[in-house]
């Protein structure tokens, strides 16, 4: 028989384990305000993208509190995109590295980036930084379209300051590049009436020279 004080202990951690599920979708999806902390992908959007395109994005750190070191962990569905280059560009004072880098073959489905910098002398800095730029390039198209999400994963990507504690609360912003396909669907419409006005006006063309013709025959 399972007591009452039992009872009450467990739906107290369940009611503790929500909210905290709950605090990482809040900081997930929540507007960046100037205060508060974050890492994020910049430009948090990529259009119009097809087979054999390029693209770039930015890794922006952002705090008013003191931090010494940041880390993130970049995911992406290597399916239709992957990574093809990391350069590193963080605060002057950070000069120590560490992490895998770009591992385009993470798993069977994603490739991931490993980051991490920091400054050894421990003296915290405030401000934005764009810490790290990353080349992508298009593997396929997609019909129709695909969001492909450029994921920071949130339990890895964390700022710390010059205790060693994680910096808190901090916001995590994903980014995403969206695949289209070689000759997208909404231009077909269009085409189509391109297309038969120009058959329309060469058939009259036609026409007429042959009227005139059989009219110069005759």
């Amino acid at each position: 028989m399972v007591s009452k004080l039992t009872i009450k202990k467990l739906s107290s951690l369940a009611f503790v384990s929500i909210l905290a599920l709950s605090a990482i979708v809040v900081f997930k999806v929540s507007p960046v305000f100037a205060s508060q902390p974050y890492i994020a992908v910049y430009p948090q959007h990529k259009t119009n993208l097809k087979s054999g395109d390029t693209f770039t994005v930015k890794i922006n750190v952002s705090s008013t509190v003191g931090f010494v070191g940041y880390q993130f962990y970049l995911y992406w569905n290597r399916t239709y995109i992957n990574a093809t280059g990391l350069t590193d560009t963080p605060p002057p004072t950070f000069t120590f590295s560490a992490g895998a880098g770009i591992e385009w073959d993470y798993n069977a489905t994603h490739g991931r980036i490993e980051r991490v910098l920091m400054d050894t002398a421990l003296h915290p800095i405030t401000g934005t930084y764009q810490v790290a730029t990353i080349a992508f390039t298009v593997l396929m198209d997609s019909s129709p379209s695909t969001v492909v999400t450029l994921d920071l994963d949130y339990e890895d990507t964390i700022l710390s300051d010059s205790t060693g504690a994680q910096i808190m609360p901090y916001y995590v912003y994903d980014g995403d590049a969206t695949i289209i396909p070689e000759f997208p669907a909404f231009l077909i419409i269009p085409l189509l009436i391109v297309l038969t006005s120009v058959a329309v006006i060469l058939g009259k063309k036609s026409f007429l020279k042959t009227r005139r013709s059989s009219f110069v025959a005759n």
